[in-house]
């Protein structure tokens, strides 16, 4: 794992290019600006069903998805983690798919027209 922090777009750019997968191990986040970009640039993600992700991702669907159980600091997220993260690296097939899906819902709900959109949508029904 490498920390950065900040880091110029077409820095970042390079990154994600090498990326082999995402992992996002949160407990909670109402929109991940980090899963968007992983997503935005094909990355198979493995996630948790934190609040706000669970909105995000879904099991099989466009990312792995490891169950928190309602509980903010489960007792086996490291080991539930770093297994998802061996099954995902150990099938080629699954990361292309998780990747390609991931690039999909980033097309079909994260654009910035679908962003724009609701919320324009939003600020009407108020």
């Amino acid at each position: 794992m490498t920390v950065t922090g900040f880091l110029p777009k077409e820095l970042l750019q390079k990154w994600y290019a090498i990326a082999d997968i995402g992992v996002i191990p949160s407990c909670y986040e109402q929109c991940s600006y980090t899963g968007i970009e992983m997503m935005m640039n094909g990355i198979p993600i493995i996630t948790t069903d934190g609040y706000g992700l669970s909105d995000m991702f879904k099991s099989g669907e466009n990312a792995s998805v490891v169950k928190l159980n309602g509980r903010k600091r489960p007792k086996n997220i490291a080991e539930d983690l770093a297994n998802a993260i061996v099954s995902l690296l150990d099938s080629e097939e699954l990361c292309e798919y998780l990747g390609k899906k991931a690039y999909e819902a980033y097309k079909n709900r994260y654009q910035l027209k679908y962003m724009r959109m609701g919320y324009v949508n939003l600020i009407n029904e108020l």
